[in-house]
């Protein structure tokens, strides 16, 4: 038969397994995590950012009915410029995102640069290319919603097969919203 020693020393060596693999495990969710969370993070950046710019063609657009005759406010386009510039700098990952901010920029100094008073026709482009970038980031905040709902589940899951016999609801686990 086995020795003692034998026999604890294999339940040892599985101890010490199943730890690793729980390590592993968490630490793979963890990192999962971590890296949703910085995408939602640069997202909601992102929105922002867009909304400012949408903020500053309205006042933009506004100062130009006020002043008819002057015609554009070239220090309140040169901030909505830099803006888009800004926006360019904190989506350099994404090709697709850059070319509509390439777009918009255009459409901005179009804009800017052939505004009819009258006409009051030329922001059209620049409120659409807004919301193009708007939608496109409202999805992808959308499917990164998805996949945090992937590991909402994760604790309750790891405390069962860490054999915790507890309710899921006595598990006080803190959600927060996104």
């Amino acid at each position: 038969m086995f020795s003692f020693k034998a026999i604890l020393g294999v339940l040892f060596m599985l101890l010490v397994v199943t730890i690793a693999i729980l390590a592993i495990v968490c630490f793979r969710a963890n990192l999962e995590t971590v890296e949703a969370s910085q995408e939602v993070s640069h997202t909601h950046q992102v929105v922002g950012k867009v909304d400012a710019i949408s903020a500053a063609c309205k006042d933009l657009q506004l100062s130009v009915y006020r002043r008819r005759d002057r015609g554009v406010d070239t220090e309140a386009a040169s901030a909505v410029l830099s803006s888009i510039t800004e926006l360019r700098d904190i989506t350099h990952g994404n090709h697709l995102q850059r070319k509509r901010i390439d777009s918009l920029d255009r459409a901005v100094r179009k804009w800017t640069g052939l505004w009819d008073p009258a006409g009051g026709a030329g922001i059209d482009p620049v409120l659409r290319g807004i919301e193009t970038i708007r939608a496109s980031e409202e999805t992808l905040l959308k499917q990164q919603r998805g996949q945090r709902r992937n590991f909402e589940g994760f604790p309750e899951k790891f405390y069962c097969f860490a054999g915790v016999h507890c309710c899921p609801a006595d598990i006080d686990i803190p959600r927060h919203p996104v």
